[in-house]
């Protein structure tokens, strides 16, 4: 069955290529933002220890 391959080789790369698009994004946005204290408060917020 090639058509099943093919989405098999299509799905794998675009999966990854998705996850790199979201780790950059949000690389930009945590070199964007300056502010670490708010960056600090934010991952408290989310992981209370």
């Amino acid at each position: 069955m090639p058509s099943r391959q093919n989405e098999k080789a299509i799905t794998g790369p675009d999966y990854l290529h998705c996850k790199e698009a979201i780790l950059s994004c949000v690389i930009s946005l945590i070199s964007e933002s300056r502010n670490v204290q708010l960056v600090v408060r934010t991952s408290r917020g989310m992981f209370p220890s």
